[in-house]
């Protein structure tokens, strides 16, 4: 009996020994416990700079105009422009279908009195071209503009998914949305739903000299593009909140002080997300203080600016 207990007893050790093994080696760096062949997921931040950086290779596409307002029995244009950059040569087509909502892709029923065509619709692209379609929006003078609450009430708001399929290229990014009210009055506020914005991530960041330090810029160009878009940051005295900068506020960089953003110009598509890396870095000879930069955006949107303070301690 004594030799079984003993025997049952070393067991016991053996499978806790394994155990806390087990336990520590799935403990991390933090504290935090985690098995040990599951890989880190990526962050937020991590998944938008990489679609930035895919963004910026794969080919891509965008209608021209996201947004259309008709009287009932009226026609409107607008065009789609595919880039197919290393994408090709292969065959392109496109379809064109209503949708419940920009972001949607499941096809829902065409109402009577709403005709959308897309020409060319199918072609043969080659790499390193533009391509230019042209996308014609019917209405009959039956289609009665039903009310919806999109449109507080003054009319009801159908949306169109434009999909993009080009031949061996599987990573293209190109389908987009378009809106169409029909509507006898003037819809307020229906085309700047959703409009160009962006942010920083920080508005200010302090460190020490021979310090190098991130972040971020995001643009969501909603409605806006396709077309360019460049960044510009210089220092400026901070003594006046004006867009664009007059120059006479605009001073020099200091010895030991780089700033640079990447990417800063690059082609936008509507209906996207664009996160550029802004890095600080500094040498130790510079001297502690407070430098106010000025970052100036063009393109999609229009003209815009933000303000970053750079606090050296």
């Amino acid at each position: 009996m004594r030799k079984t207990t003993i025997v049952l007893i070393a067991v016991f050790v053996i499978i806790g020994g394994v155990i806390v093994a087990a336990y520590l080696q799935g403990v991390s760096d933090h504290g935090i416990v985690k098995p040990s062949n599951m890989t880190e997921p990526q962050t937020e931040l991590q998944e938008e700079l990489a679609l930035t950086q895919k963004l910026l290779t794969v080919p891509i596409g965008g209608i021209h105009k996201n947004f259309m307002q008709l009287k009932p029995g009226e026609t409107g244009e607008t065009y789609y422009t595919l880039y197919t950059r290393n994408g090709g040569p292969g065959e392109v087509s496109y379809k064109i279908y209503r949708v419940a909502a920009v972001g949607e892709k499941e096809e829902m029923a065409m109402p009577e009195g709403l005709d959308v065509s897309i020409e060319p619709s199918k072609f043969r692209a080659q790499p390193h071209k533009n391509y230019t379609s042209k996308i014609t929006v019917k209405t009959s003078p039956e289609l009665l503009p039903d009310v919806n609450a999109s449109t507080a009430g003054f009319a009801r708001e159908y949306t169109l998914c434009l999909r993009v399929i080009f031949e061996g290229e599987n990573e293209t990014i190109g389908d987009d949305w378009l809106r169409v009210i029909p509507s006898v009055v003037t819809v307020p506020g229906a085309s700047g739903l959703d409009l160009p914005r962006g942010y920083l991530h920080n508005n200010s960041i302090t460190l020490k000299p021979g310090e190098t330090k991130e972040t971020y810029y995001t643009l969501h160009t909603g409605e806006g593009g396709p077309g360019e878009v460049s960044y510009n940051i210089y220092r400026i005295t901070g003594k006046v909140n004006a867009a664009p900068m007059p120059e006479e506020e605009k001073l020099p960089m200091p010895e030991g002080l780089y700033v640079s953003i990447a990417p800063n110009n690059f082609l936008a598509r509507p209906h996207e997300k664009y996160t550029s890396k802004i890095t600080i870095e500094t040498s130790p000879e510079l001297s502690p203080g407070k430098y106010v930069l000025y970052m100036e955006i063009s393109g999609v949107g229009g003209h815009t600016d933000h303000w970053l303070t750079v606090s050296v301690v």
